[in-house]
């Protein structure tokens, strides 16, 4: 058969695995050439895929104005003091020279500071740059259109060599000082690097639990060097499309250690519904069960040729569950691209590109490394699954005392069956379970949405610091709450934004009409006229500006605008994708089960279970939780993009600890999936990245209640669905002939050509081979033989049979 004859060639399945990872490897550190992943993301902001955007966008390009800006926040300084300004503006003035020489930068033009106002403006009262009562001031560096693109790179390069070495000197004359540093090119450096940390992290963590998780699952070397390795190449695929991808669109930095987390769990899905298919079946072969306590190069060649053939019969007889672990999460991800934000696209093409490359590595050429594996790994008589622990907790249950170690405890407890757990037979269980959940959904109340914060992108401590400070005690800095770009005279523009402003009762001008750009376009900015306006006041003030009619044509920019945008579109997209989901979810379910109360149940519990998990992440963030993690955003809230991505993350493992208790008896793959999500999230929750952290948090929150859902909910419904006369276990007639027809459809597409093909040569080989005698079985002509005869006869075939399968070293009784 097909997936035979691909196994027997397992050493060259082997060398294709290791060929590919070491080029995805070299692809992701060195970019041969082109530049690695981490150098090709940049960090931008969510922003929703709207006409409103993209013409904000396009007019904002054709002005051809320079977005860079580099700002340093010096604290901790008395600058109101006159002795300390003197010495503070010594320092500054030969760097303040190298500016103006070297790099050409106008003063009051591309070069700001509080040294250039009048000398009795030492004081925050009247000098914009210095605030916190005197004790702080700002220098700003904005280089105009005026400089070509390679001249502006280059200022940015010398101006941060320059501020380090001003930076130091300031240290060494005031020791008390704190300096922050907000520009694009160090938020992108420390972006950068913080992505590197927590992917990495991410993989390696991965990498490591799986090896202990498959180890103490399997007991076996080979099979958890060989799914560790598996799912590794999960992370390095999802890496590597995501490398791809920085070629076609402007790939997000934030999305990296995402991209990441969800690969990995992608697949430590796969490979552990691989291995559990494997292991928990091979031990039972009895011959091959004992085969396995020797090398495979000191067994016979015949026995390497069935183990071969028993992996390849476990995988193809649960093909069906396979296909399904491909297909959750692909219609997962396709539904995730309905959602019209920019960064979840992305993201959902990403993972579905990655889902197909990991899906074809575990199946295709994971098996292949194992059996290599094998050849070089071998079990012991001791901890042998037939010959070991197994029997131990046979003895345990009989009322034994056996030994056991900590490692053969941490097995025993992971071989628990859903049926042996400790509430499996308590009904009132679900009831218990479903009130946490229900309970746990009420922060849903909490949740608001808040323009000003919601889709915030902040990568660093000092950055998040800058940005709080100047917000507090700058108020000439902060940002408008809404900014208008048109293409007309500042005097048309300003016609237009006094009468906007008369008749808005939750708008005002806060600045005059000025020229931008090439002088063809002119800007004007609006604030609000209340100091806490509400979301619905902000959306609302919002659709006054981009709505309102004008003879010329405008555009609203702003990170207010921005994030009015992003919430509008994601709530409208769920309004239609939530009950969407749900009925694509009870139609899958439907077909998978064939029937109608056990799919009601189900889905019933992954609705709640889904709710509850962002319920708790409400909760967590409303306490405050999130301002205690590194560099996240100050007045953090949960992130939109880290919302939508998560919850769809979410889905994809509640849907695996849903559906494995119908086809495995142990939750392997559900307890594999919570240590390497679990490990993950933890180091997403601490990357430093708002969108990561929000994600992180839901996949722990995920954990958390699929693990109340496999205590108390699952054993329940399967104890329910073992009684013999349980509406649990009757399905429909027209279910049954569709899932008979579909391993029909399975069996010809993937084993029936060439099974036919491998008969025919076996058949031809046969011709040439001579029997052996021993081989021969007796006669099997019995007519005219005595009933009492014809017994003994076929009792003879039966112990031929068995002599042929078992080998002289190991013809010994096999313990049940």
């Amino acid at each position: 058969m097909f997936l035979t004859r691909l196994y027997e060639k397992h050493r060259m399945l082997t060398a294709l695995f290791f060929v590919l990872a070491t080029a995805m490897i070299l692809t992701l550190s060195t970019g041969l050439g082109l530049g690695n992943l981490v150098s090709r993301t940049v960090p931008a902001a969510e922003k929703a895929q709207t006409a409103q955007v993209h013409r904000a966008e396009a007019m904002l390009a054709e002005t051809g104005e320079s977005d860079n800006l580099t700002a340093l926040l010096v604290e901790g300084i008395a600058i109101d003091e006159t002795e300390v300004a003197a010495r503070v503006g010594e320092l500054y003035a030969g760097f303040r020279s190298d500016l103006e020489q070297k790099l050409a930068l106008q003063p009051r033009v591309e070069l700001l500071d509080p040294f250039l106002f009048d000398q009795d403006s030492s004081d925050s009262l009247s000098n914009p740059l210095i605030g916190n009562r005197g004790r702080s001031f700002i220098i700003l560096i904005a280089p105009t259109n005026d400089h070509t693109p390679a001249e502006l790179e280059a200022i940015d390069i010398m101006v941060e060599s320059t501020l380090n070495h001003f930076i130091q000197k300031l240290k060494q004359a005031f020791p008390e000082v704190r300096v922050s540093l907000s520009s694009d090119s160090h938020a992108n450096e420390v972006a950068q690097a913080n992505t590197l940390r927590a992917t990495s992290a991410i993989v390696l963590l991965a990498w490591l639990l799986s090896i202990m998780g498959f180890y103490i699952s399997t007991r076996r070397p080979a099979a958890a060097l060989a799914g560790s390795l598996s799912v590794i190449a999960a992370g390095l695929s999802g890496l590597f499309v995501s490398w791809v991808g920085t070629f076609i669109v402007s790939y997000p930095v934030h999305l990296v250690p995402v991209v990441a987390l969800g690969s990995t769990t992608l697949g430590i899905i796969i490979t552990a519904i691989v291995h559990t298919v494997d292991s928990h079946r091979l031990h039972r072969a009895g011959r091959l069960g004992k085969a396995l306590l020797v090398p495979l190069s000191e067994r016979m060649e015949d026995l390497e040729e069935e183990r071969v053939s028993q992996f390849a019969k476990r995988v193809r007889a649960s093909r069906l569950i396979m296909l399904v672990s491909f297909l959750v999460p692909a219609v997962t991800f396709l539904l995730a691209f309905a959602v019209p934000l920019l960064h979840v696209r992305i993201f959902a093409l990403t993972m579905l590109a990655t889902t197909a490359l990991i899906w074809h590595l575990a199946v295709l050429l994971t098996p292949g490394v194992q059996l290599t594996l094998e050849h070089y790994f071998s079990s012991h008589a001791d901890v042998d699954r037939p010959t070991g622990v197994l029997s131990k907790i046979e003895i345990a249950k009989a009322g034994g005392k056996p030994t056991l170690s900590w490692f053969e405890r941490a097995e025993q407890y992971l071989n628990v069956t859903y049926l042996d757990t400790a509430f499996s037979k308590n009904m009132g269980a679900p009831a218990i379970a479903a009130i946490i959940l229900l309970l746990t959904c009420l922060p849903w109340a909490l949740l608001s949405p808040k323009a000003s914060s919601s889709a915030e992108l902040s990568n660093a401590t000092d950055i998040v610091h800058f940005q709080s400070v100047a917000q507090e005690n700058y108020p000439s800095l902060s940002s408008p709450a809404f900014s208008v770009v048109a293409k007309s005279s500042p005097s048309q523009l300003q016609h237009w934004a006094d009468q906007v402003a008369s008749k808005s009762s939750l708008l005002k001008l806060v600045s005059s009409a000025i020229t931008v750009g090439n002088e063809k376009f002119a800007t004007v900015d609006f604030d609000f006229q209340v100091a806490n306006p509400t979301y619905t006041e902000q959306s609302e003030a919002f659709k006054d500006l981009a709505e309102e009619e004008s003879e010329v044509e405008h555009a609203v920019y702003s990170e207010t605008s921005r994030n009015i945008q992003v919430i509008d579109a994601t709530i409208e997209s769920l309004v239609w994708l939530i009950p969407l989901m749900v009925l694509v979810a009870a139609l899958a379910l439907y077909l998978l089960f064939g029937n109608l109360l056990m799919t009601t149940i189900q889905l019933v519990t992954g609705l709640l279970m889904s709710a509850a998990s962002i319920g708790l992440a409400i909760l967590i963030s409303s306490s405050g939780f999130l301002t205690l993690l590194p560099g996240v955003g100050f007045n953090v809230k949960l992130d939109v993009t880290g919302l939508v991505i998560g919850s769809f993350l979410s889905v994809v493992v509640i849907a695996v600890v849903l559906l494995e208790p119908h086809v495995m008896s142990r939750p392997a793959t559900s307890r594999a999936v919570w240590l390497v999500v679990g490990a993950g999230g933890i180091v997403a929750l601490f990357s430093g990245q708002l969108v990561a952290a929000t994600i992180g948090l839901l996949l722990i929150n995920t954990i958390i209640v699929t693990m109340l859902g496999t205590l108390l909910i699952i054993p329940q419904m399967l104890f329910l669905a073992s009684k013999p006369d349980s509406k649990l276990r009757a399905r429909n007639s027209q279910i049954s002939k569709l899932h008979s027809h579909t391993r029909t459809y399975l069996h010809r597409l993937f084993d029936a050509a060439p099974y036919r093909e491998h008969r025919q040569n076996s058949d031809v080989n046969a011709e040439q081979i001579p029997v052996k005698a021993t081989d021969t079985p007796p006669p099997a002509e019995n007519d005219g033989l005595s009933p009492t005869e014809k017994s003994r006869q076929m009792l003879s075939r039966v112990r031929h049979r068995r002599r042929r399968n078992l080998t002289a070293e190991n013809a010994q009784p096999q313990s049940d």
